[in-house]
């Protein structure tokens, strides 16, 4: 193997393990501590009697977060629901 072949397998080895990485923090934020997931941007955002629901989308996964974030009755993140590139993988409705 040519040495300009070990370095690009190299490289995507490296953007593999650091899109994995910041997959997992994300998912961690998101799904086990109910925090923002950091390395997402928000897109889409509805608003339901206090009720807020947002879409965060990051590299190939997003997140469908629901919360009640009003200030009278602050709760935060209730339900997260997890996408790897556009299936749903983590949804609350089909836990036991």
């Amino acid at each position: 193997m040519k040495k300009w072949q070990k370095r690009i397998i190299i490289i995507l080895v490296c953007i593999i393990i650091a899109w994995v990485t910041v997959g997992v923090i994300d998912y961690w934020r998101a799904c086990v501590l109910f925090e923002n997931p950091i390395f997402c941007f928000p897109t889409l955002s509805e608003t339901d009697c206090g009720c807020h629901s947002y879409t965060r989308i990051g590299l190939g996964y997003s997140f469908k977060i629901k919360g009640d974030f009003m200030p009278e009755r602050y709760t935060g993140i209730t339900r997260v629901e997890y996408y790897l590139f556009g299936v749903n993988v983590k949804n609350p409705e089909k836990l036991p």
